[in-house]
């Protein structure tokens, strides 16, 4: 009889402070509509927001607002991240994963190769990519600090004479020296398998 008594005890106690609770977040309610009603003439904020719907900002996802959407292999857009991977060419070993919420390849060859740099102590020699990291800064950066690049040359597939372009006045050295390495048999050997696509 004691213990039940008690539990009865606690059980009011927890009703009436759940009721104190709700009159309160009414009485807040309240307030605030009474507050909305007078600045916005008359509306409140629930009834501005439904009017006004078609003016919100659109989201990538309900579920997770940081997510873009991008397009996908099979021609549709959806909220996606874009996520790099880093890995040793003869083990296939994962070295490096990258995680951002940009739909572009491009610009990521460089930042990919500091990390591997700064979590290993030392910079690879190579850095093979596909064509979509074919970025001429990256590429620039990497020929400057010693990585031989090894990324498929925008457009080479279509139009084999490209790579062989002759080097221009104005084509910066580490481009040239990235292209004609591409337009040699040992870059095309170094390509096998990654394939135009990236």
């Amino acid at each position: 009889m004691i213990a039940s008594a008690g539990w009865r005890k606690r059980w009011t106690l927890t009703r009436e402070l759940h009721g104190q609770q709700q009159d309160r977040a009414r009485r807040r309610e309240e307030r605030a509509f009474g507050k909305n009603k007078a600045v916005s003439g008359g509306e409140s904020e629930p009834e501005r927001k439904r009017n006004n719907s078609r003016e919100k900002e659109p989201r990538a996802s309900t579920t997770d607002p940081e997510a873009r959407v991008m397009k996908m292999a099979d021609g549709g857009f959806r909220p996606a991240y874009n996520v790099q991977f880093a890995s040793d060419t003869q083990s296939g070993a994962v070295a490096g994963v990258a995680v951002d919420n940009n739909g572009s390849d491009m610009g990521k060859m460089a930042p990919m190769n500091e990390a591997l740099a700064a979590d290993y102590g030392e910079r690879p020699r190579q850095h093979l990519a596909g064509w979509r990291y074919a970025k001429f800064d990256d590429i620039e950066a990497l020929e400057n600090a010693g990585v031989e690049v090894y990324a498929t040359v925008p457009g080479a597939a279509r139009q084999e004479p490209a790579i062989a372009t002759p080097r221009s006045p104005t084509m910066r050295p580490a481009i040239a020296a990235w292209r004609e390495r591409m337009g040699s048999q040992a870059g095309k050997r170094h390509l096998q398998g990654v394939g135009g696509d990236g």
